[in-house]
């Protein structure tokens, strides 16, 4: 008997689990926790920890900041919601303090030590770059078009004119097309060179991105304080760009709401505008740079400067009485030993310590659109000055597109975006920036310090960095190697 209970069991079909259902969502009014519908918005009411998570996603995520938000409020927003009413009278006295002290006695200070936490949605990478060069101080996270695919149609047409408007809605077709051809080949080529299929794919996002224009959208999530945000606003309001200044006053709008009386003196003031319309004119030049590269730069009065002063100057910025640093610095061999003495045993994670941000340097890039943005976005404590978007400064074009022999195909987009922007010259000049290419060339001043030198060399050189903004650090290292012996050896940690 049991033995047939056995057979009769084993003959059985077992019956198919019945498919996982989605937990049911409910309607959630999220009028607490964003300032607007729109594209532009603030995010409050949110826990600090929970919103780091958030604005995390977005650079690997096809979501909006609002979508992800009420996905995770199933759960909780009715104890947020009752926590609301604690703050309403804190916020009116808030008011009436700044109003005192910030506006009335122009203690600008206080306004930093308020935030808001904003998104910014649909908007151009022209755009965002504007926001980021704002401020030092902005924390951020943007989309990543190294790690996601961007939409057909997902870019800012910046055109008024019926007729201007159609020729850029072709050339953005066009290019995207390109873009989608350069995926599937560059996955193909890479699959055959024995990757799988999802990593592939994720690499060949990575190179053909480099044929995507600045007008492809992207989203932004940042946290950024109140003084901070004003002059980030005063420059975007001083820009030549339509998009950029309508997207000031959106930023404005929202976020005063959360700092109603911090976010001030916003508009540009002539000088700014000045300033800004001279830089563009006095940038455009026609040359054919083969880049990456970079390298550093000296001024005038230090031109003539040999290694070893260079190396005792950082020398002289270590925490000794300053009467000892003639003992530091006699000879090489007690340089060596003096370095060795504060950098022996640091790891791949250790920052350098204070001394090391009294010495800067500064470099010059010749990167891509697409390395610039890279660039710009994870470097916060580095000063830079671009030149504009131009398409006459020459290209970077990624090996493996040499490699899986789609060069033809990745110059054609370079030869229409050449077309088209010789048309915009013109018609539209105003409009060029738009239409340049990730693979178009920029000039970058940057200028960072020895903790931050140390930190990027670290981290860009290791082989997980992206390709060129490993290379461009890689020859920023031999100019290291060959100038400041003693330290480049405690520079690169990660491999």
């Amino acid at each position: 008997m049991s033995e047939q209970l056995k057979l009769d069991t084993k003959s059985t079909p077992k019956k198919k689990a019945p498919p996982k259902k989605e937990p049911a969502t409910k309607a959630i009014d999220m009028s607490p926790f964003i300032t607007s519908e729109g594209n532009v918005y603030c995010v409050t009411n949110i826990p600090e920890e929970y919103l780091a998570v958030l604005f995390a996603k977005v650079s690997r995520s096809p979501k909006s900041f609002r979508d992800e938000l009420e996905r995770a409020l199933q759960e909780d927003a009715d104890v947020l919601l009752q926590q609301l009413p604690l703050f309403e009278g804190l916020t009116e006295k808030a008011r009436e303090f700044h109003e005192k002290w910030t506006v009335g006695y122009g203690h600008s200070s206080v306004s930093e030590l308020a935030s808001v936490n904003l998104c910014l949605e649909k908007v151009s990478r022209l755009a965002t770059e504007q926001f980021e060069l704002g401020s030092r101080f902005i924390s951020l996270t943007e989309f990543s078009q190294r790690y996601q695919k961007p939409q057909r149609g997902g870019w800012h047409n910046p055109a008024e004119e019926k007729e201007l408007q159609a020729r850029f809605e072709d050339y953005f077709s066009r290019l995207f097309k390109i873009y989608e051809e350069l995926v599937e080949k560059l996955t193909a080529y890479h699959v055959s060179k024995g990757m799988a299929k999802s990593p592939a794919e994720k690499v060949a996002y990575e190179d053909a991105r480099y044929v995507l224009p600045l007008a492809m959208h992207s989203q932004l999530g940042a946290k950024i304080n109140g003084r901070a945000l004003s002059e980030t606003l005063q420059n975007m309001n001083a820009s030549a760009d339509k998009e950029v200044r309508e997207l000031a006053k959106m930023i404005q709008v929202e976020a005063q709401k959360v700092l109603p009386t911090l976010i001030r003196h916003v508009e540009a003031t002539p000088y700014q505008k000045q300033y800004t319309s001279e830089v563009d004119r006095s940038s455009h030049y026609d040359i054919d740079i083969k880049a990456p590269k970079a390298h550093f730069l000296k001024s005038a009065s230090t031109a003539r400067m040999t290694r070893d002063f260079e190396e005792n100057r950082i020398l002289s910025n270590m925490p000794v009485p300053f009467q000892h640093v003639d003992h530091m610095i006699q000879g090489g061999y007690k340089r060596q030993a003096s370095v060795e003495s504060f950098l022996k045993g640091i790891r791949s994670h250790d920052q350098l310590g204070a001394y090391g941000e009294f010495t800067t340097f500064r470099a010059e890039f010749f990167i891509s659109e697409a390395c610039w943005h890279q660039l710009l976005r994870h470097n916060r404590r580095t000063n830079f000055i671009a030149s504009p978007p131009s398409t006459k400064l020459g290209v970077v074009t990624p090996p493996a597109v040499i490699e899986a022999g789609l060069t033809e195909l990745y110059q054609s987009a370079q030869l229409l975006s050449n077309v088209f922007t010789a048309m915009l010259e013109q018609e539209a000049p105003e409009l060029i920036s738009y239409a340049v290419l990730n693979m178009n060339i920029r000039i970058v001043n940057a200028q960072f310090d020895l903790s931050q030198l140390f930190h990027l060399v670290n981290l860009r050189t290791s082989s997980e960095a992206q390709w060129e903004i490993r290379e461009v650090f890689n020859q920023l290292f031999r100019h290291l190697e060959t100038e400041h012996p003693a330290f480049a050896p405690y520079m690169k940690r990660r491999n």
